[in-house]
């Protein structure tokens, strides 16, 4: 079954190879900056002096590393895929988080962190262009409604409709300012990416993705794993 998730990061890969092997060395992909929420953390939170949402404990973690490294999950995070399939051009396969002590920050950044939003006033993209920043993966808003603890919300157990129809308004609206900007910016790559669709798809046929569970959190208790969540 097609892959939305695959098809758009494998169009940005070739973006990046192709800006390697063009003759051009100044074109080559020099770092890998993450921004983000909990989605991407891969342990800014950690590091952060009284915060509650943390996920640096276990569950978390288990599957893969496989002890708690502060990342929302109890494996890698999507971003931590992108990192494995363009490590072969030097950057790292785990940007480290911007807070972490005595790392080297000189090809990747990651400075997602949990329970963040975002507002006009701290928004990056524009700013990285003007320091020479091209290309960029962006995420819309997957389904909201459909997360453990708006199905326990939702009094039925079902994908809380209200929610994902918000999501899908501001996904509609995202995608012409993103059209836009590769318009008015000179040599801009900026790739959105429908993850909408491919959690949806996920949700729906979570056997073909590996998956025997696409409704509870990893970690937490209650319905859903949602009463008492790990770390918020």
């Amino acid at each position: 079954m097609t892959s939305f998730l695959s098809i758009s990061i494998n169009l940005f890969l070739v973006g990046w190879i192709l800006s390697c092997f063009n003759g051009v060395t100044a074109s080559c992909v020099p770092a890998m900056y993450v921004f983000g929420d909990s989605l991407g953390d891969a342990g800014t939170n950690s590091f952060i002096p009284r915060s509650t949402v943390r996920a640096n404990f276990p569950p978390y973690g288990v599957s893969f590393f496989p002890y708690p490294t502060g990342r929302f999950t109890n494996g890698r995070t999507a971003f931590d895929f992108l990192g494995i399939a363009t490590s072969f051009l030097g950057l790292p396969r785990f940007p480290p988080p911007f807070l972490k002590p005595k790392e080297n920050f000189s090809t990747g950044i990651n400075f997602a962190s949990g329970g963040s939003g975002l507002l006009d006033s701290t928004g990056p993209r524009e700013k990285l262009y003007r320091v020479g920043a091209r290309k960029f993966l962006v995420f819309d808003i997957s389904t909201i409604g459909c997360t453990p603890v708006s199905r326990l919300v939702s009094g039925n157990g079902e994908c809380l409709d209200a929610a994902n129809q918000l999501a899908v308004a501001y996904n509609t609206a995202l995608k012409p300012v993103i059209d836009q900007l590769n318009e008015q910016l000179d040599g801009l790559s900026l790739i959105l990416l429908n993850s909408f669709d491919y959690v949806v798809d996920m949700i729906q046929h979570g056997e073909a993705y590996g998956l025997s569970e696409t409704s509870s959190a990893c970690c937490g208790s209650g319905a859903f794993n949602a009463e008492e969540t790990s770390g918020f």
